[in-house]
C-alpha cells in the first residue's frame, strides 16, 4: 500500500464538496443582501449603548458590540452589531452617538441591517471555498502524477541517508503550506511524527551518478530509518520524476 498522505483520494473527494458548499453559502450570502438592499430604506441611525470587549493588558478595549437606534416613521428601532470596529484598540464611550448608516425593509421596519463592510462573510466563505478547490486540484494532479510513475516507472533501490523536518526541503507552495500547518514545532529529535522526511541516494552502476530523492511527509520518520534500503519509483528517462515508497522500508524491523 502506498504511504502518501494528504494526498489520498478520500482526502480529495472531501475537499471538492466542502469547497463547493463555501462557496454556495457566500453566494447566498451576497444574493441575500443584494435582495435585501433592493427592497430596503437607507438612513442614518446612531449608537445608542456600546458593549466592549475589555482587555486584561491595558486600560484601552480590543472591540466592541453597538446597539444601533434608528427611526422608521414615528418609531425608533434598533440594531445590534457585533464585532464593531474589531481589531482596534477603542475606549469605552468612544463610540456612543456616533452616526452608523442602517438600511431597513420598508414593509417590515424592524428587519434591518448595516450597510458598512457587507460583503466580508461572503468573501471569507468564497475564498476558503476557492482554496480548497485550489488544493484538492494540487492533491489529485499531484496523486496522478505518482500513479503514473509507479505504473510505468522502474523501481530502483536506495539507501536512506537522513530524515529531516517535512518542510525544509518542500519547493510547492501548496505542499510547502501543508507541511507547515501541520508541523506542531517540530525539532530535530528522534522521532518527526507525522512530518518527517526520509532522504535517500541511489548510486547507478552503470555511470556511477549519485541520484537523491526525497519522500512526503509521513507517519514515523524516524531516525532509525538511516542506512536502511528504501523502493523508488523512478521515470527512467528522467530521475527527478520519482517517488519514494516510505512503506517499504516501514515495514522493516527496527533496531
Amino acid at each position: 500500500m502506498r504511504h502518501t498522505p494528504f494526498s489520498d483520494k478520500y482526502f480529495v473527494l472531501a475537499l471538492v464538496p466542502l469547497a463547493v458548499i463555501l462557496i454556495a453559502i457566500g453566494l447566498f450570502l451576497t444574493i441575500d443582501y443584494e435582495h435585501f438592499r433592493s427592497n430596503a430604506v437607507v438612513t442614518m441611525g446612531w449608537i445608542k449603548k456600546e458593549y466592549v470587549h475589555e482587555s486584561l493588558e491595558s486600560s484601552r478595549y480590543n472591540s466592541c458590540n453597538v446597539l444601533v437606534a434608528y427611526k422608521a416613521g414615528d418609531n425608533e428601532y434598533h440594531l445590534y452589531i457585533s464585532n464593531y470596529e474589531k481589531g482596534r484598540k477603542v475606549r469605552r464611550g468612544l463610540y456612543e452617538g456616533r452616526g452608523v448608516e442602517v438600511m431597513y425593509d420598508k414593509n417590515h421596519p424592524a428587519e434591518s441591517r448595516t450597510t458598512e463592510e457587507p460583503y466580508q462573510k461572503s468573501v471569507l466563505l468564497i475564498g476558503a471555498g476557492v482554496l480548497s478547490l485550489l488544493l484538492s486540484f494540487h492533491l489529485y494532479r499531484r496523486n496522478h502524477r505518482y500513479d503514473r510513475i509507479i505504473r510505468n516507472g522502474i523501481i530502483i533501490d536506495a539507501t536512506v541517508t537522513e530524515v529531516v523536518a517535512a518542510y525544509s526541503d518542500s519547493t510547492n507552495v501548496f505542499s510547502n503550506m501543508i507541511d507547515k500547518f501541520f508541523s506542531h514545532g517540530m525539532s530535530p529529535t528522534v522521532n518527526y511524527g507525522k512530518n518527517g522526511k526520509i532522504l535517500c541516494e541511489w548510486i547507478n552502476p552503470v555511470s556511477g551518478q549519485i541520484h537523491k530523492f526525497s519522500s512526503l511527509a509521513m507517519d514515523n520518520a524516524i531516525r532509525a530509518y538511516v542506512g536502511k534500503s528504501i523502493k523508488v519509483y523512478v521515470d527512467p528517462n528522467d530521475y527527478s520524476k520519482y517517488y519514494v515508497d516510505v512503506d517499504s522500508v516501514i515495514k522493516q524491523p527496527i533496531k
